[in-house]
């Protein structure tokens, strides 16, 4: 993609673009348009703008969703798209907002409006968030900042209905996951043999646990392929 810095924005600070995601009818791309100075705030590195940010396929209609109002408090990042196209999940993590270095779902519409926050900030959520085929659930994995002692969650897009789907504890890793494409699955990556990931799978309702793989490599970020 071509460099995304908004009029103003001098060369010297720094403009890029990540985490492309494609709506499903292949017509626009979401991403993470991030662009200004680097500040250091409590050790950590953030950005003046992290915003999600969505264009047509052709790179045309560019539109920045998120994060208008500067000084920004948070940072914007892993947007995905719903089946039907009308919304877009993405995960905020707080810089200078309270409470600070923490991470929650939220959902905004494709033209900008009707930005609402899904989970609650101490769940830390996270972790590319993936939706439900049917377009009813967003599926994520709460602590998203570590691995052991994690587990999956699903919440509605309306804010209702946060459901824990896994119950493992330390010292269990838990890595990401997505829904099948008939969404009676999810697939997803914790710890297996050797201690090492494999690759599982669960109903939506969290039951019915499943190993797929039984490896000595390394096992995870799956995805599912669609026929």
């Amino acid at each position: 993609m071509d460099p995304g810095c908004p009029p103003g924005i001098p060369a010297t600070q720094i403009c890029e673009e990540s985490n492309p995601a494609w709506s499903l009818d292949g017509t626009r791309i979401a991403f993470v348009n991030a662009y200004g100075k680097i500040r250091r705030i409590r050790g950590i590195q953030w950005i003046d703008v992290g915003a999600v940010a969505v264009m047509n396929a052709d790179g045309s209609d560019r539109r920045q969703l998120t994060q208008l109002a500067r000084p920004t408090s948070a940072e914007d990042t892993e947007p995905v798209w719903p089946p039907d196209g009308k919304r877009i999940a993405f995960v905020r993590h707080n810089s200078t907002a309270r409470p600070r270095n923490k991470r929650a779902i939220f959902v905004i519409n494709a033209d900008g409006s009707g930005q609402r926050r899904l989970t609650p900030w101490r769940l830390d959520a996270g972790d590319h968030p993936d939706w439900s085929p049917d377009g009813k659930r967003i599926l994520f994995r709460s602590p998203s900042e570590n691995f052991a002692g994690s587990n999956l969650y699903t919440v509605r897009p309306n804010a209702t209905g946060l459901r824990q789907l896994t119950r493992f504890g330390r010292p269990v890793q838990m890595f990401s996951a997505s829904y099948s494409p008939d969404g009676k699955s999810i697939v997803f990556a914790k710890t297996g043999r050797g201690r090492l990931p494999d690759l599982f799978a669960i109903r939506p309702d969290g039951t019915g646990l499943r190993q797929i793989t039984r490896t000595s490599a390394w096992d995870s970020a799956p995805d599912w392929g669609r026929r």
